[in-house]
């Protein structure tokens, strides 16, 4: 299993209290107003559809508990994304990662 938060659950946890420990050291000072949480981890090629598929359909899954109605109509999804397994991963479809796309947005933050 690939050591990356979206994948790999125990990277998931790690990931998280690394980040706690951080906005702790900082939670005190003002003049942080934010940091970067995620990266364009699946962009870089390491991955690929069939890696992504059943990730992708269980966070889409968890982010709507399992109401597949309201993905329908939140994501905008095409007559061909009957249920989670077929909802198009935005990196390997033909718009790509658009900022327009809903399932853009869920994928930069799985």
């Amino acid at each position: 299993m690939p050591w990356t938060p979206a994948l790999n659950e125990q990277a998931e946890c790690s990931k998280i209290e690394a980040s706690a420990l951080f906005r702790s050291y900082f939670a005190d000072r003002p003049e942080i107003v934010g940091w970067m949480t995620r990266s364009d981890r699946f962009l870089d090629g390491r991955y690929s559809e069939a890696q992504l598929k059943k990730p992708w359909a269980e966070w889409l899954r968890r982010r709507f508990g399992d109401d597949f109605i309201k993905a329908q109509t939140v994501l905008h999804l095409e007559a061909d994304e009957s249920d989670w397994e077929r909802v198009h991963i935005p990196i390997f479809s033909a718009k790509g990662m658009v900022k327009d796309d809903p399932r853009s947005f869920e994928l930069s933050l799985m």
